[in-house]
């Protein structure tokens, strides 16, 4: 039976993608670096970005202090925008409505999540928030989702993950949940291996959800 339902946060329930290779961007900058090439940020933590900075730029910063440059020109940026998806609160409360417990599993730092659920007011939207600083492997490994499945209290099998990365879907089915997959990042090519495929958080609803679960756990 369906229980709980785990959101990734970027690219899920916040449009911080663009926000956040704006961030990179400005980053690269600030080193004296002009250019910029999308796979430095594809399904990678902010730590791995800042490496993989270093490494193909040649610079001589250490990653902690990319990393935490980084990290300060995302949530710079977040703070001026209102990066919550459209309908994301909506649904999330139909969801919350319904007695299902809801949670975050996220490669963000915690403070940038909290930041933006504060300005969308929708700090008592979720039952648990597990971040990056709350984990020691990334996704695909399956950690960050099963550590918000036993936050909420609930066995895997009875959650629904949603995602919108390749990494993000193996991650939710190596948990033994099912998973939803958003093209809202990558295409449905890199996505087929997700329970279902759909455009955006808009065209979900709680009876799809539900009979996703049901069908995938008959």
């Amino acid at each position: 039976m369906l229980k709980a339902v785990i959101f990734d946060f970027d690219g899920v329930l916040a449009d911080s993608v663009p926000v956040y290779q704006q961030a990179v961007k400005d980053t690269i900058g600030q080193a004296g670096v002009d250019g910029f090439d999308d796979g430095l940020i594809a399904a990678a933590d902010t730590r791995t970005v800042a490496q993989r900075i270093i490494e193909q730029y040649n610079l001589t910063v250490d990653v902690e202090t990319m990393t935490r440059q980084i990290e300060k020109n995302a949530l710079d940026r977040l703070l001026t925008v209102h990066s919550i998806v459209p309908g994301a609160r909506a649904l999330v409360e139909v969801f919350r409505d319904a007695k299902l417990k809801t949670a975050i599993a996220s490669l963000a730092p915690r403070r940038n999540i909290d930041s933006v659920l504060k300005q969308a007011g929708m700090t008592e939207h979720f039952d648990a928030i597990i971040s990056v600083d709350d984990i020691s492997r990334l996704k695909p490994d399956p950690e960050v989702f099963l550590k918000a499945a036993r936050a909420v209290g609930v066995d895997p099998g009875d959650c629904v993950g949603i995602e919108d990365s390749d990494k993000g879907v193996t991650a939710i089915n190596a948990a033994e949940m099912v998973s939803i997959a958003l093209t809202t990042t990558f295409p449905v090519d890199r996505l087929t291996h997700a329970k279902l495929i759909v455009r955006g958080l808009s065209d979900l609803s709680l009876d799809l959800v539900r009979e996703t679960h049901q069908f995938c756990s008959g």
